[in-house]
């Protein structure tokens, strides 16, 4: 029964060791691998790259994080017009089916995060900057 006490503390204590250390670590390594820098956002706008699906951005209109969810987009009431990208609230995410912003990369003023990129996506990208030039 001692040795059986004596495990169970032994866990216990190095549990709360493993936790403790992990929380600092999280608040010593506060920038996620993804986030850039002022500098970065800038040159990646001037640069007209297309962002990956989960990058984060601000518009020049609002103050308010979205986070792409979608290309070429096209309005409900107004199918003539075209956007480059669409979005849903950062953090909250989709509140509801109805609700999705709509932007072009022209209205992005900065870049918080860039989202993840595989060779599929940057080969869905060359595509999508293609059907852009072709179509003005």
């Amino acid at each position: 029964m001692k040795k059986k006490s004596l495990f169970i503390t032994l866990c216990l204590v190095l549990s709360l060791g493993f936790i403790a250390s992990c929380s600092s670590n999280v608040e010593e390594n506060s920038s996620v691998s993804g986030e850039i820098s002022v500098e970065k956002s800038a040159e990646v706008l001037k640069n007209k790259e297309i962002l990956p699906i989960g990058t984060i951005v601000q518009l020049k209109t609002g103050k308010t994080k979205l986070m792409i969810n979608g290309y070429l987009q096209v309005e409900s009431k107004n199918k003539n017009k075209l956007y480059d990208y669409a979005g849903v609230l950062y953090p909250q995410g989709q509140l509801n089916t109805e609700e999705s912003y709509l932007f072009n990369a022209d209205q992005i003023s900065r870049i918080y995060y860039i989202g993840y990129q595989t060779k599929e996506q940057k080969k869905l990208n060359n595509q999508i900057a293609k059907l852009k030039k072709e179509n003005g």
